[in-house]
């Protein structure tokens, strides 16, 4: 089967790689400016990523959301990095 990057998912990742530098929740407009895509396209992203608890809704401005959180410290659990690393992390605290 070859493989097909979609670029939904490419853009999804680009919002939310902008969310995370940021400090302060961001609204569609802002989101939109700053990565140069569609309005539309932005909204409806980010509507679905709030409705899959990836990011918040806050006052009509989006941050990541609990679920996020959740996916972070599933992937941080699963890391034999984390694993390997966490005694020694112990004994320097």
């Amino acid at each position: 089967m070859e493989f097909k990057r979609v670029p939904a998912i490419d853009k999804c990742f680009q919002i939310l790689a902008l969310l995370g530098k940021k400090k302060e929740p961001m609204g569609i407009s802002e989101i939109s400016n700053e990565l140069s895509l569609n309005k539309s396209t932005v909204f409806n992203m980010v509507y679905t990523l709030s409705d899959l608890g990836v990011l918040e809704n806050y006052e009509n401005k989006f941050r990541f959301g609990t679920k996020l959180f959740v996916l972070g410290r599933a992937a941080e659990q699963g890391s034999d990095l984390i694993r390997n690393i966490h005694p020694y992390l112990k004994d320097i605290s």
